[in-house]
């Protein structure tokens, strides 16, 4: 079920609850039974675990009356997915002192199944990046075989990728959606496509932002972001792709 403007105002509101079982409530509501938080310092399962979370942070920067969580841009969404940048702003002065990134993903009854969470800019980490231009490099490989063995060692076997107009799953339908897109903005000469080398991720996430660019000026004709949950073998099980910029709130 599509992730509404409306479900990450409450999502956010939760943070702020003072009263316990308000904030018990506001978890069942919200999140499926099973669901999974996940930030750089805490990977729970269920609603007891995200409870802990949610009033440990609340004691530490909201109980105190100095700072709010807001959202720091648009949020952009797609089937079951939504991204937006977050900000910790102090109550007296409305300054952000830290920010992030969430992607939430909900069920078919519209509750929040998974939340993942980044804070602070990217880290570029190098082994990260280097699984980034692999990815990138796939999608302009010309040969077919080669474009085969790229998937096979990038995604899982029963990977998907969720991108805007589709949601391909296992080997066999990644190959035409990669072929699909090669054969739209590759194959012609017209453009190409750039990591920005900003990979960074914890536990078993991974995120980065690319460009396609023009071939013939450099120019930027789109951007996007991806975020990736990867298996013990470090391969992808779930791509969440955007396409296009965040915009400010």
């Amino acid at each position: 079920m599509a992730v509404t403007d409306a479900l990450v105002e409450r999502y956010v509101a939760t943070w702020h609850k003072p009263d316990s079982e308000d904030r018990r409530n506001a978890i069942a509501e919200l999140w499926a039974p099973d669901a999974r938080y996940v930030d750089p310092d805490h990977d729970v399962n269920g609603h007891d675990g995200l409870y802990d979370v949610t009033t440990a942070i609340y004691e530490e920067f909201v109980r105190p009356g100095k700072c709010l969580f807001r959202t720091g841009s648009s949020i952009q969404s797609h089937h079951n997915i939504a991204r937006f940048r977050w900000e910790l702003a102090e109550v007296e002065t409305g300054k952000a002192i830290e920010s992030g990134l969430d992607v939430l993903v909900t069920d078919d009854k519209g509750r929040i199944a998974a939340d993942y969470k980044f804070i602070g800019d990217p880290q570029r980490e190098g082994e990260l990046n280097k699984f980034a231009d692999r990815y990138v490099r796939l999608w302009q490989t010309p040969d077919e075989d080669e474009r085969r063995e790229l998937i096979a060692e990038l995604w899982a076997p029963d990977g998907t990728q969720i991108y805007p107009t589709g949601e391909p799953r296992g080997h066999e339908q990644m190959f035409p959606r990669v072929t699909g897109s090669f054969d739209l903005f590759i194959a012609p000469g017209e453009y190409e496509f750039v990591s920005d080398r900003d990979a960074d991720g914890h536990h078993n996430l991974l995120r980065f932002n690319w460009a396609m660019k023009r071939l013939d000026s450099g120019k930027v004709a789109d951007v996007g972001f991806e975020l990736f949950v990867r298996d013990t073998d470090g391969r992808i099980l779930a791509d969440y792709q955007f396409i296009g910029e965040l915009n400010g709130a």
